[in-house]
């Protein structure tokens, strides 16, 4: 589940970047064809996509069966992508 939120984080970006016209149908389409309908209705509904897949990958690390220091570590860092 973190392998594909990275996913989608990174392709939310790559579309968040892109003109619309351009790659909106390819979007709606990748998202749709990996993601749960709950997840892709979720993110492409999404005001700002990119931290909407952003979320999602929180919640995924959260539920990782490790230590929770670690998984703070790796929240930390996921907050620099957000505030970018």
């Amino acid at each position: 589940q973190v392998s594909l939120m990275t996913w989608a984080f990174v392709r939310s970006m790559k579309r968040h970047l892109s003109p619309p016209d351009e790659d909106e149908d390819a979007y709606i389409e990748e998202i749709n064809s990996r993601l749960s309908p709950s997840q892709a209705e979720a993110i492409a509904s999404a005001t700002h996509r990119p931290n909407r897949a952003l979320y999602d990958l929180s919640v995924a690390i959260d539920k990782l069966p490790m230590h929770f220091m670690r998984k703070n570590e790796i929240n930390k860092n996921l907050s620099i992508f957000e505030d970018t």
